[in-house]
């Protein structure tokens, strides 16, 4: 029993991070522009449970199959969501960490819309 229990500890302690979960919440400055999200880390696209956008004009939800772009690794941050039914970017997130000793590390970076209008905003994970 003690030899199944370690197998079993062991094999549980090799396994990667594989449904390791959290959040991704971008904002402009004045907050008129919010991104929410959940993250996965799983096999193919990252994101699970889609976007939500909060912009003054709307509230936007975005599906799994709207986020066409997802990337969070070492110092870059990115995320591009797409209009199904036009499909074109409507959305893209651009940002790199950063550790200011004013300020939470955070991610810095531009949201893009699609008519070309940028904003500056902040991420956390």
């Amino acid at each position: 029993m003690k030899f199944v229990l370690t197998l079993f500890f062991t094999a549980f302690l090799l396994i990667p991070q594989s449904h390791a979960t959290g959040t991704l919440y971008c904002a402009t400055a004045d907050q008129s522009i919010e991104f929410y999200g959940s993250t996965g880390r799983v096999p193919g696209n990252p994101l699970i449970n889609g976007i939500l956008v909060n912009t003054e004009e709307a509230t936007t939800e975005f599906t799994n199959s709207q986020v066409v772009g997802y990337w969070n690794m070492g110092e870059d941050l990115m995320l591009a969501l797409t209009d199904v039914e036009a499909m074109e970017l409507v959305y893209v997130i651009k940002a790199k960490y950063i550790v200011a000793p004013e300020t939470e590390p955070s991610f810095v970076g531009t949201v893009e819309f699609a008519n070309g209008d940028i904003f500056d905003v902040v991420c956390e994970l």
